[in-house]
């Protein structure tokens, strides 16, 4: 597969953004952003670790999609510290997190690993893997909170703030696999080519 690396550098500062949230995630104990800081991670060093070559990349623009939680993140921080606004509108980088991270994990199969898919495919995975991923973590919300007594819910309606968010979620997966849809269409048959998925192109024989 031929490489597209021009970008490599620029995606380690990303990777180095990412990593320095995870530690900072850690340090304060929100363990949902070290878990999708770590998947994040593991994402966006796939192609050097499957290669063995740190130039190889995922696109550029998908490395900028991945850091945008997490600066969500830290600017909801910074604004609110642990105010009640803050647990409900960290709710916003977190369904943010769980839909480009899940899209940046389609892509990530498709273009470095053997797992091949069509278009369609790709586009109902996205969608479905960030419906179970949120769902995995509203339950896990609510245990730590009723079995736990973890201060992770808002305490007026937490039920409901769970049901939203599962709802936020679907909808923002359907508006990935939309942009997916749009993203691969625009995709040149060189690039396609490139990063061996061509089978995701804009043709039913694929884009190349």
């Amino acid at each position: 597969m031929q490489w597209l690396g021009r970008d490599w550098r620029l995606q380690w500062v990303g990777v180095a953004f990412v990593l320095v949230s995870v530690l900072l995630a850690f340090y304060n104990q929100y363990v949902f952003w070290v878990i999708m800081g770590i998947w994040a991670l593991l994402v966006m060093i796939l192609p050097a670790l499957v290669s063995r070559d740190p130039r190889r990349t995922l696109p550029l623009e998908l490395i900028v999609l991945a850091c945008i939680p997490f600066v969500m993140l830290w600017v909801i921080m910074l604004g609110y510290g642990s105010t009640e606004w803050y647990v409900i509108d960290i709710r916003i980088p977190e369904v943010v997190a769980t839909v480009f991270i899940g899209f940046l994990t389609v892509m990530d199969l498709a273009i470095h690993t053997e797992m091949r898919m069509n278009r369609f495919f790709a586009i109902v995975l996205t969608v479905m893997l960030t419906v179970s991923v949120a769902s995995f973590f509203a339950i896990a919300n609510y245990v730590a909170a009723v079995l736990g007594g973890v201060d992770v819910l808002p305490e007026f309606k937490p039920l409901t703030f769970l049901m939203m968010n599962l709802i936020y979620a679907f909808i923002g997966g359907i508006v990935m696999g939309v942009l997916l849809d749009t993203y691969l269409k625009r995709m040149s048959p060189e690039r396609l080519r490139a990063y061996g998925i061509c089978q995701l192109g804009d043709t039913p024989e694929g884009g190349c």
